[in-house]
């Protein structure tokens, strides 16, 4: 476990990109009002932050990211910076219109350009880890896993929000996506040997056991219970923050 600041910015900026997608789209087709598009925002920024906090306590020295902005297009590094930055720049955008009444056209609008460069940040974090030196990393799983997070995470905080059985079922899809794909993972990147399926197991039974509970809470959810809302939310970031410390501590195993 000694990548949590990695483990917490990654978890964070894709349940921030989640949220922001999944309630955008909701807005737009009228499944999310605007007050709760709103909420959804001001979680995701929040989110954005925390995970933000969490990446500069990685660097050691936080104005080093200011140098990594150098190799922009060269640099995955640098490419994830910059996606973060643009954003979270254009979500406080979002929310600032929001706060100041503008009309909904524009809040959809800034909200769009929101959940698009959210998408190139999600789609730019697992280039830094799909690389030949750690062989466990350097597969399609990882970046099908993050994409998961968003919408497991996204899913499940805007259906607490908002209460619709479209982000609810969402929500449980891709939870099911990620347990049946689980089993061609661990093939894949060699942890059904027993030699190398030690300590870090741990954490992918713990991953599978919550996410069966937020399975179970979302399942057995009536309209309105709020209680069993706010229960698959905490399952399922306990779900996914396991995974990916597994994620992290699998660094060992190809180098």
């Amino acid at each position: 476990m000694h990548e949590l600041s990695l483990v917490f910015f990654t978890f964070l900026a894709q349940t921030a990109v989640g949220i922001v997608t999944l309630s955008t789209f909701g807005f737009l087709i009228g499944k999310v009002e605007r007050s709760g598009h709103e909420k959804a925002l001001w979680g995701a920024l929040v989110a954005l932050a925390l995970g933000g906090i969490a990446s500069l306590t990685h660097l050691g020295q936080p104005l080093r990211a200011l140098n990594a902005l150098g190799a922009i297009g060269q640099s995955p590094m640098s490419n994830e910076i910059i996606a973060t930055i643009l954003f979270g720049g254009l979500l406080f955008a979002a929310i600032v219109c929001m706060k100041f009444r503008q009309g909904s056209n524009t809040v959809k609008a800034v909200s769009l350009f929101s959940t698009f460069a959210g998408v190139v940040l999600v789609h730019t974090i697992p280039t830094i880890y799909t690389i030949e030196s750690v062989t466990a990393w350097n597969n399609i799983y990882t970046t099908i896993y993050m994409v998961l997070t968003a919408l497991i995470m996204g899913a499940t905080i805007v259906f607490f929000i908002c209460d619709s059985r479209l982000f609810k079922y969402t929500a449980l899809i891709s939870l099911l996506v990620g347990i049946i794909l689980m089993p061609s993972y661990f093939g894949n990147i060699g942890l059904s040997s027993p030699s190398i399926f030690g300590e870090d197991a741990l954490f992918w039974m713990l991953k599978l056991a919550f996410a069966g509970l937020a399975i179970v809470s979302l399942s057995s959810m009536k309209k309105g219970n709020t209680q069993f809302a706010s229960l698959a939310v905490v399952f399922v970031a306990a779900s996914e923050i396991a995974g990916r410390i597994g994620f992290f501590e699998l660094w060992h195993i190809g180098m």
